[in-house]
């Protein structure tokens, strides 16, 4: 990253000499540095050992992947730094400028990561201030909305004054000022969340110059539940469920990944992905009854034909099979009229126990196993009779959201 020309060009030459001290509050107290392929090889075990807390890696550019980008990726993870990464936004137009912001999102979809990601626009030459806050915008609002956070925005202090505009204010600010020490301008916005202090640092374990920064506890992806970890499996679907309101805990602290799953769980998570509409009439089954969480959830999956139950009842605290699981995706996905034919793939066939699969369910797993929506819990086993846990259905309903790019 860098700041440009002009006003800076002497504080520039000042960060050669020296690599300043910031002043910073208690609370701002996580050290970092921000890295892209002209760092070369990096041993991050040395950057953790040096006392760093979160590298911020260059993903790409344009339409361009950072060629150290992955390798990056996997050894600061490996040496047990935070990781966050961000994108240089070289757009001309506000089409250009989605783009990017979707090819950025699709080259960090693979990856945990703990940090926001980051936008980092500095190449707008010949641009009105209008055209050049419309692309920052499109830019960041793609980003948000393909990643579900809320990204962080990389500019100089001068910029925060002179150029932006007061929508940007709702993404919080990674200011870039290499004065000395003294705490940074932020201009419109309250206050900084990254503090790039030095382009010109020297690190253990990085050859040359690298850029230098401080960081509050608000550049860490919001965890809203206290038993959940970036790298857990299951994270990002729980995570991208809970802050679309269709997963809540078991507590307002703890998802319980490894929870069972009821049955009710399963068709209330169908019920609010559909919008919650109103469900009318009353349940034939015996064992639910009105003015339960699940009351309508149940009655609506029922008047779709979603959910079956056992004869007259639902068994509302019954753990979901997988069987049972699959059955209620590939239902709702026929109440939608999305495609649910079969693309070709005989993997269900491949699977020892498929002909312990109940005949209800056949088609069901047959489609699920074909769609990459369930995965065998081996190479040889299926596992149609185990209860799926609160982490698995997390995920095999993420999957179905992104087969049918809901």
């Amino acid at each position: 990253m860098k700041i440009g020309a002009g006003l800076f060009t002497f504080l520039f030459a000042v960060s050669q000499v020296f690599t300043p001290f910031p002043v910073y509050a208690a609370e701002e107290k996580f050290q970092g540095v921000d890295v892209s392929v002209w760092q070369g090889d990096i041993d991050f075990t040395k950057v953790k050992e040096g006392g760093k807390d979160i590298v911020y890696i260059r993903a790409g550019y344009g339409t361009s992947e950072d060629k150290n980008f992955r390798g990056y990726a996997v050894s600061a993870k490996k040496a047990d730094l935070n990781i966050g990464f961000y994108f240089y936004v070289t757009a001309l137009t506000v089409d250009e400028a989605k783009k990017q912001a979707r090819y950025f999102a699709s080259l960090i979809d693979d990856y945990t990561y703990d940090c926001l990601p980051a936008v980092d626009f500095e190449q707008f030459s010949g641009f009105t201030k209008e055209e050049t806050n419309e692309i920052a915008i499109a830019f960041i609002e793609t980003l948000a909305e393909r990643t579900n956070t809320t990204p962080l925005f990389y500019s100089s202090s001068y910029r925060t004054t002179s150029l932006w505009e007061d929508t940007l204010t709702r993404y919080p600010l990674w200011v870039a000022s290499y004065n000395g020490g003294v705490s940074p301008e932020t201009g419109i916005w309250q206050q900084w969340v990254g503090y790039q202090y030095s382009s010109k640092g020297e690190v253990s374990g990085i050859s040359g110059n690298v850029d230098l920064d401080y960081f509050t506890e608000d550049v860490f992806l919001d965890k809203p539940f206290k038993d959940m970890h970036s790298d857990d499996w299951f994270y990002k679907a729980v995570l991208g469920q809970f802050n679309k309101g269709l997963v809540a805990g078991i507590s307002t602290s703890q998802f319980g990944g490894k929870e069972k799953a009821h049955r009710t769980m399963a068709v209330t998570l169908l019920y609010r992905l559909e919008g919650r509409p109103p469900a009318m009439g009353s349940t034939d089954f015996k064992d639910v009854t009105s003015g339960k969480w699940y009351s309508e959830s149940v009655l609506w999956a029922e008047e779709n034909k979603i959910a079956m139950g056992y004869k007259d009842n639902f068994y509302p605290e019954k753990g979901a099979t997988r069987e049972e699981m699959c059955t209620l995706l590939y239902r709702y996905a026929k109440f939608k009229g999305y495609d649910v034919t079969l693309e070709g793939n005989l993997g269900f066939s491949n699977f020892e126990d498929a002909k312990d699969v109940e005949k209800w369910a056949e088609e069901a797993l047959k489609w699920a196993v074909d769609r990459g929506i369930v995965k065998g819990t081996s190479v040889k086993t299926l596992s149609p009779k185990e209860i799926v846990s609160r982490a698995q259905m997390a995920v095999m309903v993420d999957r179905f959201i992104a087969e049918y790019k809901i």
